[in-house]
């Protein structure tokens, strides 16, 4: 196990940039956050870096070149040669990319996702070769999705930070941050189906149903939520808006609450036993009833299981309930509850789901 000292290096060196803010949300203690910061930069290990009132971390070119010699099947893809890691970039909008792949990056690894070269099996590579599925929830940063040569051309544009595999889909990450970021249909819809086609068509490296790639959308926190949901794209329609790129689309707040989100999502056991838990005081789902929903109240009220914050299945909860002019129950955590009441307003009532208890059950 790194040390702390180590560990923030580490998550610097992959990123290319860490924001500050990002510093707070590490498992260090406040009081000794500031003196490991310190002490890295009077070893000349680090530097900060402030302009346009964003202010990040970098590596030194001493710090480069230990963690390459001390480990380089982990950090050469990131710290040598023409790789974006290893830039020193000023612009503002190559800066914040970095900065959201950061916050992403630490929202994955708190969440107990392998983001390390080392610690995964080669997926992207120029010549498709048989592999396995991966034994553990892992991710792969867009970056190293251009191994796959020629073919990355297709979606060289898109604002995927990569893209991560659990024991039973895909999922395209993106982070949104605390704006609504720029969004182009047909790229992101070129990126799906290269995933599609790669992980779930071919002969030689299919690990995945057909069909199982879908997005993740992460945010600064919850209040990002209700405008990616309402959001019809601004001017030109050049920002993000539910468009039906993918048919499950999840939300997920760069927060503590959102990394145990993120565990639930990323295991297909803990959300179905979750989802059993919740449907055994319900009724059975109409098939014939023309709104969006998971069971039934005993008096018929739909009932929608949001707590994997599905996007695209919330929204149309809202457009049916709106249509027929019925009211509906939304099950979700409690930290999720104020978002969807922004979004819903009377359609819906709400019972909350004790995150603690969850957690106490499934992963203690």
């Amino acid at each position: 196990m790194p040390s702390q000292s180590e560990q923030i290096l580490e998550l610097i060196a992959i990123t290319g940039e860490l924001p500050a803010a990002a510093l707070r949300r590490l498992c260090i203690k406040e009081s000794y956050r500031y003196k490991l910061m310190a002490n890295l930069q009077n070893k000349k290990w680090i530097k900060s870096f402030v302009r346009d009132g964003l202010k990040g971390y970098r590596l030194t070119a001493t710090a480069k070149q230990r963690l390459v010699t001390n480990n380089p099947r982990r950090f050469s893809f990131f710290l040598t040669g023409n790789a974006e890691t290893n830039k020193l970039h000023t612009e503002i909008t190559r800066r914040l990319r970095l900065h959201h792949t950061a916050e992403a990056t630490v929202t994955l690894m708190n969440a107990g996702i392998k983001v390390f070269p080392d610690e995964k099996p080669p997926l992207f590579s120029r010549t498709p070769a048989a592999v396995s599925k991966p034994a553990e929830v892992v991710f792969y940063y867009s970056r190293e999705m251009k191994n796959i040569g020629q073919e990355h051309l297709k979606i060289r544009s898109s604002r995927a930070s990569g893209v991560l595999f659990t024991d039973t889909d895909i999922l395209l990450v993106y982070n949104t941050g605390k704006n609504l970021m720029k969004w182009e249909y047909q790229t992101e819809l070129r990126c799906k189906a290269l995933m599609n086609t790669r992980f779930c068509r071919d002969s030689a490296t299919t690990i995945y149903t057909d069909g199982r790639t879908n997005g993740l959308m992460l945010g600064t926190d919850m209040d990002m939520a209700p405008l990616l949901l309402t959001s019809s794209g601004g001017y030109r329609r050049q920002y993000f808006r539910l468009d039906g790129t993918f048919d499950r689309f999840y939300f997920v707040p760069n927060t503590p609450d959102g990394e145990t989100q993120l565990k639930i999502l990323c295991s297909a056991s803990v959300t179905n036993d979750l989802r059993k838990l919740l449907l055994s005081d319900l009724q059975a789902k109409d098939n014939g009833l023309r709104i969006e929903h998971d069971a039934l109240t005993r008096n018929g009220t739909p009932v929608l299981l949001a707590f994997d914050f599905d996007m695209e299945r919330i929204r149309r909860f809202h457009d049916s309930l709106e249509m027929f002019g019925q009211n509906g129950l939304i099950y979700c955590f409690d930290f999720q509850k104020p978002a969807l009441e922004t979004y819903l307003g009377t359609l819906a009532g709400f019972q909350t789901i004790d995150m603690g208890k969850v957690v106490k059950r499934f992963f203690t």
